[in-house]
């Protein structure tokens, strides 16, 4: 009944979870970026490299007495060696509240060595500060502009914000105004979203939507559901701005220094994770919950998982830079390429269950029933390992709910482990013939789960449908190892 029930749920997420393409805007500017995080941009002009835009984001703060978020920008231009006279440095402290609303600035611009300073604040019904350049100083105090977003030219992580804080959808046109600071106008801004297709920026590639800015200056952003700007083209000015990123670096969480307020942000999404766990185990508790092996097993699942993260994550990058990107960059298929990394994933994943149970048959040859719940403890342990260390981090951060589409899946593939460690403690404790053929299986079950998210990376469907699919997946999966097992049962029954 409970796995009707789980069928059901994924039907009601993919329906609820509204059209593939759309994106809706965000509710704070902590869901667009976390505290730390930097975004470096290479401008190329004319397809050579000019200059470079550094963004990183240093979280809350006070700017004079108004509470509000801030970063720090770099940013150079220069067009010297391409016969153009123009060499620019900006050095700037962009300020936002919440929304993403504009409040200040403190920028420093260095232009073919001259030097000038800006100096706004947006506070009080008034936006008061200085423009400096040289000797010359001019005091601005206008009226402000009230619940409005800022844009500099070229700013990308700006244009980032903008978009973040709007709903985008391919086919729709986005309406609104912006402040420019550098030159102290509002200004309108009209946004054509005209498409969500497959994108490359510098060696990697990602969909993302085609936002058409056609005021107030024409450039092409792509914009991604992850919400970030990964290139700009602004084809009048012969500037192309592309978003860096060492490749793979998507496959795997940000690593950064982990303290105990870490762990405590993260404990409500650990806690779903191991609720649903021991719901999944709960079925063997009541008959072994005094063996002290299926606890053991457990925390031996868990750990195999982390060692997953020093072998398998670093062949998977090695891989994609030695042969994926390079392959896709000639030309040739993405999907075929897919097929290597989907096949590894399910043998390093299914061999990191394998072995705490051989060990575990080896040391006592459990009987029939212990066996499952061996391969069940086991399989459970590292899912829920795999679903914390994936996912902890984004939901830190505020870019996940709990109740949302990735932690149904991340639940689904806890489910999937443990009912893979059940086929496995019953191959095993029924003979080689049996696990030579059951491993097998599973890894190629497995493969064909992960394939799949090439699909939803090339945006033929997305994250719900996927889940949806790998739900199906799980459900087929669980039907045949419960038909194998009972039958099994049966058979044994008949003969004693």
């Amino acid at each position: 009944m409970r796995f009707k029930c789980i069928f059901i749920l994924s039907i009601i997420i993919l329906f609820a979870a509204g059209d593939v393409r759309s994106i809706p805007a965000v509710e704070s500017i902590e869901e667009l970026r976390p505290k730390g995080s930097e975004r470096t941009y290479l401008i190329n002009y004319k397809e050579k490299q000019a200059g470079a835009l550094v963004s990183k984001f240093e979280g809350k703060t006070k700017f004079e007495d108004v509470s509000c978020y801030r970063f720090s920008e770099n940013y150079t231009l220069n067009l010297n060696p391409y016969d153009v006279e123009y060499n620019i440095t900006t050095t700037n402290n962009h300020y936002v509240n919440e929304k993403g609303r504009y409040v200040g600035d403190d920028m420093t611009i260095t232009v073919n060595e001259q030097i000038q300073r800006l100096y706004l604040i947006n506070k009080n019904d008034n936006l008061t500060g200085y423009f400096r350049r040289g000797e010359t100083k001019e005091d601005i105090s206008i009226p402000a502009f009230k619940e409005i977003m800022a844009v500099d030219n070229n700013m990308a992580d700006q244009i980032e914000i903008f978009l973040a804080f709007h709903n985008v959808y391919p086919g729709d046109t986005i309406y609104d105004s912006i402040f420019v600071p550098q030159s102290r106008v509002k200004t309108p801004v009209r946004v054509a979203v005209e498409d969500f297709q497959w994108v490359r920026y510098g060696k990697l590639y990602d969909s993302a939507y085609v936002c058409h800015f056609l005021e107030p200056g024409e450039q092409y952003v792509y914009f991604t559901k992850s919400r970030k700007v990964i290139r700009i083209d602004q084809k009048t000015q012969d500037l192309q701005i592309i978003l860096y990123e060492s490749p793979l670096d998507r496959m795997a969480p940000k690593v950064r220094a982990f303290s105990i307020f870490d762990f405590i942000q993260r404990v409500p999404i650990y806690l779903v994770y191991l609720i649903f766990g021991i719901i999944f185990m709960s079925p063997f508790l009541k008959n072994f919950y005094k063996k002290y092996e299926i606890y053991l097993i457990f925390v031996f699942g868990a750990v195999m998982f982390l060692l997953l993260k020093e072998t398998l994550f670093p062949l998977q990058k090695w891989y994609g830079e030695q042969y994926l990107i390079p392959g896709v960059e000639a030309g040739k298929s993405l999907y075929f390429y897919a097929i290597f990394t989907a096949l590894v994933s399910g043998l390093f994943l299914e061999a990191a269950k394998m072995i705490p149970l051989l060990i575990a048959y080896f040391w006592k040859k459990p009987r029939q029933q212990l066996s499952i719940a061996l391969g069940v403890f086991c399989g459970v342990g590292l899912g829920v390992a795999m679903a914390g260390s994936l996912s902890g981090p984004a939901y830190q951060s505020g870019g996940l709910k709990i109740i949302s589409v990735g932690v149904f899946g991340q639940i689904i593939t806890i489910l999937f482990h443990g009912i893979a460690g059940a086929a496995f403690g019953y191959g095993l404790n029924r003979g080689i013939k049996y696990i030579s053929i059951i491993w097998p299986a599973t890894v190629l079950v497995h493969a064909f789960s992960d394939y799949l998210l090439v699909f939803q990376q090339r945006a033929i469907f997305n994250m719900s449908i996927l889940i949806f699919f790998q739900t199906l997946i799980c459900l087929i999966y669980f039907l045949a190892v419960y038909v194998l097992i009972k039958r099994a049962r049966v058979k044994i029954d008949i003969k004693n």
